[in-house]
């Protein structure tokens, strides 16, 4: 016995008039659930990558302070960017950047002035 063409059809079609109401709300609370965690950890990653930046910063600032003092604009920025993105979120990594940072400002000053009393006196 063949089927004919709109039987294959309705058969193959896939509605959602079949399915119970319960299992479409479950499936829709299960994709927002899905999607406010995909975005909680998006938004955590951005912030782990924007925590990371300042101490970065401020470590190559800190490393380059010993070289003639070529760290101090560096570090410069590295702190002023440390220390406007503490206000906003307290967190490690920040504040070891404004640290460290704040270290490498000092280190470079006093090697710019340790070289510049040198070649005055």
């Amino acid at each position: 016995m063949r089927k004919d063409e709109n039987e294959i059809a309705e058969e193959e079609a896939i509605g959602t008039e079949n399915i119970p109401e319960e299992n479409l709300n479950a499936e829709n609370e299960e994709e927002r659930k899905y999607r406010e965690y995909a975005e909680k950890r998006a938004k955590e990653e951005y912030m782990r990558r924007y925590n990371r930046t300042p101490l970065v910063l401020a470590l190559v600032g800190f490393l380059c302070s010993a070289f003639f003092g070529i760290g101090l604009p560096v570090a410069l920025v590295a702190f002023f960017i440390s220390v406007s993105r503490v206000k906003k979120n307290k967190s490690r990594p920040l504040v070891w950047a404004a640290t460290v940072s704040f270290a490498a400002v000092v280190l470079s000053l006093v090697y710019i002035a340790a070289v510049a009393a040198v070649y005055v006196f």
